[in-house]
């Protein structure tokens, strides 16, 4: 009896290893990365890897976060994923090349400045007259 006992428990303890070893992976804890704020045609890299959307279901730790977009310099971050959390990330990618905004301003400041330059010289050469002619 005792034998039959003790077989009894050891199937029961392999069966309760087995179950809990066949759990799917998609059961194990994960975290979500949620990136807002990329600009169109923003290309995404974790880990090495392309991927595609903004939102992503990554295992719990430290992860590379690559992003490519056009106009803008590439940019590379390390976030932490924790499970069962979400983190919401809005990356600051810089542009490249300036904008038509920022352009149209520097060439208004160099016209001010253009001309405040032009009024000195102008200044300068009337007064340079009326001193030299008395």
């Amino acid at each position: 009896m005792k034998r039959l006992i003790a077989v009894l428990v050891i199937l029961l303890i392999a069966l309760i290893v087995y179950f809990e070893l066949s759990e799917p992976v998609s059961n194990l804890a994960t975290g979500t990365l949620e990136l807002s704020g990329l600009p169109e045609g923003a290309r995404v890299v974790i880990d090495g890897m392309e991927v595609e959307g903004s939102s992503f279901e990554l295992s719990p730790g430290e992860h590379k976060l690559e992003l490519y977009a056009p106009g803008h310099f590439d940019a590379s971050y390390t976030v932490l994923i924790r499970a069962g959390e979400t983190l919401e990330y809005r990356p600051e990618l810089i542009a490249s090349q300036p904008s038509q905004q920022n352009v149209m301003l520097a060439l208004s400041l160099i016209t001010v400045i253009m001309l405040f330059g032009v009024g000195i010289l102008a200044l300068s050469i009337m007064y340079y007259a009326n001193y030299s002619s008395e």
